[in-house]
This record gives structure tokens, sequence and C-alpha cells, in this order.
């Protein structure tokens, strides 16, 4: 199923309004909830919320404080807790980064036909290691015949035993040749403008 398929799917159940999950030969129907039922149980959740206020239920800030005027906790850990989740929240931005330009350098790939050209189908490591993190037992054996690396029972064993052919493919065929600079792709294809602008942008 390609991505197409995969958003025709998903736009049909937020249209039907449910999900269908197949599981041991049965159907199970999963309700999605509609439009004014979110708006309703954001409006439940925010007049909950005032009402405990009103009855004297504390905030988080409030119970901060007061654990720590108690001895509880202290100011130098609320400090901490404040510091690790700038640091998970930088963290996960960089992350995103990360995965922008892996989805740029595929789509490069795809352009200049290096899945037709490479028996690992890419030149980078982040990209084959998701594909062979996600690869099946009989996927993973199919790559290794492809690429020469001896079969292996233990599949752990085997997927180590791909990234270290591929280290060693990407290492072997890292060379620079001396001459006159040569455009990869063909000025007059209809790729090269869409190409251009990816190396634009960056990776």
């Amino acid at each position: 199923m390609n991505d197409d398929d995969n958003y025709s799917s998903d736009l049909l159940e937020i249209l039907q309004g449910y999900s269908i999950l197949e599981y041991s030969g049965k159907s199970y129907y999963f309700k999605h909830f509609s439009v004014i039922e979110v708006l309703e149980l954001e409006f439940d959740e925010k007049k909950d919320i005032a009402s405990s206020i009103k009855n004297g239920i504390k905030t988080k800030n409030e119970l901060i404080k007061s654990a720590i005027n108690i001895g509880s906790w202290t100011e130098a850990k609320e400090d901490k807790i404040k510091s690790l989740n700038w640091t998970i929240k930088k963290s996960e931005s960089a992350l995103s980064k990360i995965e922008d330009q892996i989805e740029k350098v595929k789509e490069l790939e795809e352009l200049l036909g290096m899945p037709q050209m490479n028996p690992y189908g890419t030149l980078h490591r982040d990209i084959f290691k998701q594909r062979v993190d996600a690869s099946s037992a009989s996927e993973l054996t199919d790559l290794a015949a492809r690429v020469g690396v001896p079969r292996e029972r233990n599949m752990n064993l085997l997927r180590k035993s791909l990234m270290k052919s591929f280290d060693f493919y990407v290492q072997k065929h890292n060379v620079t040749v001396q001459g006159s600079a040569k455009p990869i792709l063909d000025p007059s294809s209809p790729d090269y403008e869409s190409t251009v602008r990816l190396f634009k942008d960056g990776f």
C-alpha cells in the first residue's frame, strides 16, 4: 500500500467516523469522537478545573510551593526538572529537523535513481538503518543475498552484519575523482529544478 492509499484510507475513516481493526479473523469497530463531542469534552474539562479550584483544590504551582515550604521538595530539584524538560524539548526539535533532512535525502536519492543503482538502495546510513530495523526476516534474508552478506538465523546478528557491510560499501565508494566538475543530473532533465531546490534548501 502506497502513501496515497494510506491517505485515502485515513480520510475515509475520518469521514465515516470509525476505524476497523482486523484481528484473528474478526472485525473490531472503533468510533471516533465527533467535533461536537471533542468540544464538549474540552468545555467539561475547563469547567471541572474551575470548580475544583473554587472548592479548594490547589494548582500545580501551589502544590510545588507548599512542598518546598514544608521541606519535602526543593527549588533546586524544581529547577533541575525545568532544565531537563527544556533539554527534552530541544532534543525533540533537533530530532524533527534530522527527520526532515532524512526525508530530503530520500527525495534526492529517488530523483537520482539511487535505489536502482545501489544494491543497498541508499548511501545514507540513517536511511538504511531505518529500513533494516523495519524489515521482516524474509526481507532481511533477501537483502543479505542481494548484497552478499552470509545469512544468519539470528535476525539481530544479521542486522549488524548488514550495517557493517553497508559501512564498508560506503567507505569503499567514497572516492574523489580529480578533473572538471560535471553535473550529477542533466540540466535538461524534468527533475533538475526540484533537485537543485533540494540542495539550496540544505540538509
